[in-house]
């Protein structure tokens, strides 16, 4: 994201259904 102009920052709009739509990428139920 810093890349593209922005401030540092730990998720962005749709992070994380992205990175669920991944396959092989970690994802912890509980």
């Amino acid at each position: 994201m810093e890349l593209a102009g922005y401030p540092p920052v730990a998720l962005y709009a749709g992070s994380w259904s992205e990175w669920s739509r991944t396959p092989g990428l970690p994802v912890a139920k509980g």
